[in-house]
């Protein structure tokens, strides 16, 4: 054998000798030339190589307390940690000393104290094995106790994934070549499964109990002690036990004085061990040759409590009751001894070295020493060398403004001399040809630290505009300087804060406004826009929870026209809208690009979503679409040059008046009666009559007409700074100083001024210039919007003759259930009647507004407040109210928010539809949900705050008998199941022999809890956006834009089971960049109406089908359900998704098992190869993957999963799973 020396003694930590205690683990690392040490009080550390001082590299508290200590029972790593055992807790650290996470016994399993730890047996396994028993008062019995357990827990994340009783008491574990080695306190070892941790066999090794134990292969070696006259006595043997047949070998004698204490097993020769004693003395044995053993003396005075060798075997390590370690090596032919001592047997990568702080350079002072060579100090004020961004890089900065494109017109006339390219400004274009219009704002370009983000950077390289940007170049951007100079901020406060100030409460996501904080003019970060940050995978890893706490759902934005995201959430939460749009899906309507119905599926699936992330993108994409749509200007490109607050209110009047159209239209196809005919009007629409009067002979011309959209007018000139008390009221009659009074049933509702008109931008107003407005006169002024014109009348034949027009209705009862109101604030003067304060203390826009129609037909229209309404009435003014008027509550508003450094986007802001909460609101900001203040709602006073849309629901007794009436009918309409009964398809040359499914007939009409097994294919409309820098790293902007191509459902259960009964190709108008064939099997022709041979239907009508079938309550069984319904813009509630993605899943790896190995490994078949069909004709061969042979998969492995579940087999058939995934690559092996 060969010859050790002592070549180090160090304390294992810098501590006073005793303060740590003994070291009570050791441990080589293999993967770095680090030598561990455990302590008696839980301190950790690490010794590095380097002979004879052994440097500490780290030092750490892994265990315990100072005053409640807890000693370390064994340390074990891997690549990525160190990990370690006390009695109480396991510890996973990095090298560096960082924690990774700490297991807490005391609350996973209280009473449990761990003796040792070892990795498990399997390869494929993250997986180590701790072993204890639990805290008894009782003496030892041999009866086993249910606390005495084994326990496998996961290395990445610290979770405890199995359990299972030992059946005594653990003091050693340790890892065999294919069992898991466990010492007991009744002196057997017993061998447990590294799978399940059963026991499967047990040998009986001392009587008096075990010391310790180690394997090599399939040796197990153990020391303990036997029973002499009732002592125990250490047994100076070591028995060594073969795992092969299960027996005890001949045992090893010894013959070192005191017993053995420690063993340790050779790494490179398994024939010899070592053995030590406590009072410092060891000794090397061959158990070949057992005679030839060598002694050695440690020469210490304390005891050793711990032994082990590296894996190199070159090194020996011992540690002390005194703290200590040391460190013996084999002798070396060489006449002097080495720098360092290899512990591992292979080179490992060097340890990471702390940061390296050059010491500061020494400077010789002069009078002629710059001072810029002297490093500043820590300095807590701004310096006066400090530039704002604004002031250093401006607008017109060439660097970082790109130029304008040329006007077509100029270049009519252009002249080239010498290279030069000149020509005349137009006329139309002169005097705003100095003008500096941005087309972003500098700053937006910049992040915290002053660099360039992506987007900027990319913007810059292109030269273009993305066309999901938000623009800045609107008009409405003129608005903040104007109206800062219109209406002062409040006074401030003595500490310098104004009373506008807002921050944000963290805590309950409402705006509060407190001193101290931003500026009024800084708009709160709930308004700011936001973008979803991709990563590799997308948007799925996306935290949207983060954004929204709330039941109420917010839409996503990475959608062409998502501007109009906050408009259709105003008309979701807007209750009669809401309902006339869910009745009307529940009619038969045959338009593909019906507005709609789209929204009414929207709708749906915001309720059924319940707060969790929705996206608009059908809807969206039927908008886009529409030819109408690109005429006004409604598309988000940079080619249009209108506000977003202009857009969404440019859209408001066409959506709804789009809607009443299909509703129409769909009512008259169906030959509804005329009862059932009122379920298609739409609750936004009203009916008047415009009257038109000649100045000269007197005539009246009558004519009706129908609105949906309100357009607010406003006065020429500005209003005075302060508006009325509020309680004012407005009619159709205009404004004069000596108002005359009106009543409702007796009630005084106010004074009514004589008619007067005045002429304002272009056209007659009824409103006075000047003056003070309130909000009810504004709107009282544009129902009437009285009118004076020169036209030619046809009764009197006067070619000139000055007409009154004006508006009037026939009673409160045509009153609409819903009155949307346009802003129009599309001037800084306008926007000035919706500053504050007002000489009462209240906002603009009151929260309610109570109107009435005369008998002229003209509109009164009063505001009301929470705290007055109906309470400072009489009980004559509240019965006429209630019988007479008609009650409006304010529900939704959607406004443009746009800070001095933000980009302009839309919010809404939404009165709670839940009754419990009447008088609460949210705001919509896209996907962020808040709650909010209701004064912060309706205040105005923000120059970054510009409305667009209010929308008033009506809430009197009428109205809710209305509602009601409307329910019942509504009640009536079934689900038109006649799109699941009949193969409907728009394909002009379809192949029989190529349609592979059966449709249902009556009998098998799904039933809530009907299993159906889907899967659906995509094509790719967008490539992916990529900034990808100079270093290789990439950065996604935006992921590729998928489209639905096939569907294929197939029956769950019943005598047809895996039999599809749709298959449905979806015809798309839009442009495809990809097919994806390889994947999805789809090529170009097969979308064609005009080519295709299969059955090919609308995006709307296979769209009903799913909807039909969630709303009948299926279960659906799928592959990766998640993505696929995300895509299709579908909400199916968790209870009815069955997603084998799931199901095969387990909590101690991270990795997703795809569909093609869960099927070949399970149901013993390769799928996503391609298929043969055979028709009439030929045998045709299908390329990539085919919807029905996957979804045929997904049902066939969940009725393995209920088989497995069944059996009690899921455990192992999933670690069978996770062992065989990473031989194969996690996929089917080639065929050969």
């Amino acid at each position: 054998m060969t010859e050790w020396t002592q070549q180090a003694h160090v304390f294992a930590d810098h501590a006073v000798s005793g303060v740590l205690g003994a070291v009570t683990s050791l441990h080589f690392d293999p993967f770095a030339e680090l030598l561990w040490a455990g302590s008696e009080s839980g301190q950790l550390s690490s010794h590095t190589n380097t002979l004879p001082t052994l440097p500490r590299y780290t030092s750490l508290a892994a265990h315990g307390t100072p005053t409640h200590r807890q000693s370390v029972r064994g340390i074990l790593s891997d690549d990525k940690y160190v990990m370690s055992v006390s009695e109480r807790s396991v510890c996973a650290s990095q090298r560096n000393g960082l924690n990774r996470w700490m297991l807490d016994l005391a609350k996973e399993a209280p009473g449990f104290l761990l003796a040792g730890v070892c990795a498990s047996p399997q390869s494929s396994s993250s997986d180590i094995i701790v072993g204890g028993a639990t805290t008894s008062a009782a003496p030892a019995s041999p009866e086993p106790n249910p606390g005495d357990a084994l326990l496998a827990v996961h290395a990445n994340s610290g979770r405890i994934v199995r359990r299972a009783p030992s059946n005594a008491a653990v003091t050693q574990v340790r890892k065999g070549q294919k069992y898991v080695c466990v010492g007991t306190e009744h002196g057997t070892i017993q061998l447990h499964d590294p799978r399940s941790l059963r026991s499967e066999h047990k040998l009986s090794a001392h009587h008096g109990g075990l010391i310790d134990i180690q394997t090599d292969g399939h040796m197990i070696y153990s020391i303990g002690w036997t029973l002499r006259q009732g002592r125990r006595v250490a047994e100076p043997f070591i028995k060594a036990h073969d795992l092969r047949s299960m027996h005890t070998l001949v045992p090893i004698p010894l013959t070192v004085p005191g017993g053995p204490a420690h063993l340790a097993v050779h790494p490179k020769k398994s024939s010899i061990l070592a053995v030590a004693t406590p009072q410092s003395h060891f000794q090397l044995v061959d158990i070949q040759q057992p005679g030839l053993g060598q002694f050695y003396t440690l020469g210490s005075s304390a005891y050793i409590t711990a032994l082990t060798f590296s894996s190199s075997a070159d090194a020996l390590a011992f540690g002390e009751s005194d703290g200590t370690v040391r460190l013996w090596t084999s002798n070396h032919t060489h006449p002097h001894p080495p720098a360092s001592v290899r512990f591992n047997a292979y080179t490992t990568a060097p340890v990471t070295g702390p940061d390296y702080a050059p010491p500061p350079p020494v400077i010789e002072w002069s009078d002629d020493t710059p001072l810029s060579c002297i490093g500043m100090p820590h300095y807590t004020t701004p310096l006066l060398s400090r530039i704002e961004y604004d002031s250093l890089w401006t607008d017109a900065s060439p660097l970082f403004t790109m130029h304008k494109h040329v006007n077509e017109h100029a270049l009519e006339h252009a002249r080239h001399v010498q290279g030069v390219t000149f020509a005349r400004v137009p006329l139309h274009l002169r005097g705003t040809r100095n003008r500096l219009v941005p087309s972003d704002h500098v700053l937006s370009r910049f992040d915290r630290h002053g660099k360039l983000t992506p987007a900027a950077r990319t913007q810059m390289m292109q030269g273009r505009r993305s066309g999901l940007a938000r623009r800045v170049d609107v008009p409405m951007a003129g608005l903040f300087s104007d109206l800062s100079t219109v209406a002062a901020p409040e006074p401030p406060h003595s500490d310098g804060s104004s009373q506008l100030d807002v921050q944000s409460d963290a805590r309950s996501g409402r705006h509060l406004r407190t001193p101290g904080s931003d500026h009024a003019d800084s708009m709160p970060h709930d308004f700011r826009y936001l973008t979803i940050q991709y990563s590799r995978f997308g948007v799925e890893d996306f935290d949207f929870a983060s954004y929204n706490q709330t039941p109420y759902s917010g839409l996503e934005t990475n959608i062409s026209a998502a501007y109009a995201n906050s408009y259709f959430q105003a008309l979701h939460y807007t209750k009669p809208f809401r309902a006339f749009a869910k009745r009307h899906i529940m009619m038969p309507c045959t338009a593909d690009d019906c507005l709609l119905c789209e929204a009414g599926f929207l709708f749906r699936m915001l309720e059924d979503a319940r707060g969790t992330n929705c996206q608009a993108s059908n809807v969206l994409r039927v908008l886009t679409r529409t030819p109408q749509v690109a005429v006004l200007g409604l598309l988000d490109d940079q080619v249009a040059n209108m506000s977003y607050a202009h857009m969404v209110q440019t859209l408001n009047g066409f959506f709804l008046d789009q809607a009443s159209q299909r509703a129409l239209r769909t009512g008259a196809s169906m030959s509804l009666s005329s009862t059932m005919f009122t379920l298609c009007a739409n609750p936004c629409a009203w009916s008047m009559m415009t009257y038109s009067t000649c100045g000269e002979c007197g005539h009246t011309t009558v004519h009706p007409h129908l609105s949906h959209v309100v357009d607010l007018l406003y006065p020429p000139g500005r209003p005075s700074r302060l508006h009325n008390s509020g309680g004012g009221t407005g009619t159709g009659t205009g404004t004069s100083t000596s108002p005359s009074t009106s009543t409702i049933g007796g009630m005084n509702i106010g004074g009514i001024p004589s008619t007067t008109t005045y002429p304002a931008s272009g056209h007659a107003s009824t409103v006075a210039p000047g003056g003070t407005h309130d909000f009810a006169s504004l709107v009282s002024a544009s129902i009437l919007r009285e009118t004076l014109s020169k036209t030619p009348c046809r009764q009197c034949r006067s070619p000139f003759s000055h007409h009154r027009s004006w508006r009037a209705m026939a009673s409160t009862d045509a009153l609409p259930s819903v009155l949307c109101i346009n802003a129009s604030a599309l001037h800084a003067e306008q926007l000035t009647h919706w500053a504050e304060p007002t000489r009462s203390g209240r906002t603009f826009v009151p929260p309610r507004l109570v109107m009435y129609v005369d008998k002229m037909g003209l509109v009164h229209v009063q505001s009301e407040w929470e705290d007055e309404l109906l309470e400072s009435r009489s009980q004559d003014d509240k019965e006429a109210l209630r019988s007479h008027a008609a009650c409006y509550m304010l529900r939704a508003m959607v406004i443009q928010a746009q800070g001095r450094f933000d980009a302009p986007h839309l919010c809404t802001l939404v009165r709670s539809p839940n009754d419990d909460e009447p008088n609460a609101w949210y705001l919509f900001n896209d996907f962020l949900v808040r709650p909010i203040d209701a004064e912060d709602a309706l205040r105005f006073g923000e120059t970054w705050k510009v409305p667009a849309i209010l929308m008033w629901e009506r809430t009197d007794a009428a109205a809710q008998s209305h509602a009601a009436h409307l329910a019942e009918l509504g009640s009536h309409l079934q689900l038109d199941t006649s799109l699941l009964l009949h193969d409907v398809h728009m394909s002009q040359h379809r192949d029989a022999s190529l349609c592979r499914h059966r449709v249902l007939d009556k009998t098998e009409l799904p039933q809530p809890g009907t299993l159906v097994a889907i899967d659906a294919e995509f094509v790719a409309l967008a490539h992916e956006e990529l900034d990808v820098f100079s270093d290789g790293t990439r950065t996604l902007l935006q992921p590729s834009r998928l489209a639905l191509a096939r569907v294929s459902v197939l029956r769950g259960e019943g005598p047809r089971q895996g039999e599809p009964f749709l298959d449905d190709h979806i015809h798309t108008t839009e442009r495809v960049v990809d097919y994806l064939t390889q994947f999805s099997g789809i090529h170009a022709d097969d979308l064609d109406p005009a080519r295709t041979r299969k059955t090919l239907v609308s995006h709307k009508t296979a769209y009903k089908k799913l909807r039909m079938l969630t709303d009948l309550g299926c279960r659906f069984i799928g592959h990766g359900l998640a993505k696929d319904f995300r895509i299709i813009n579908i909400y199916v509630p968790p209870h009815q998704v069955i997603d084998t993605v799931q199901l095969y899943h387990s909590a101690a790896h991270p990795r997703n098992l795809s569909l093609r190995f869960l099927s070949w490994f399970l149901l013993k078949r390769d799928i996503q190869q391609g298929l043969k069909i055979r028709t009439e004709s030929a045998e045709q061969s299908h390329e990539g993957h085919d919807s029905i042979e996957d979804a045929l998969a997904a049902l066939q492995l969940y009725q393995k999963y209920e088989e497995f579940v069944r059996d009690g087999r899921l455990e192992d058939m999933l670690e069978d799973l996770y062992e065989i995934g990473p031989r194969v690559n996690w996929r089917p092996p080639e065929k050969t």
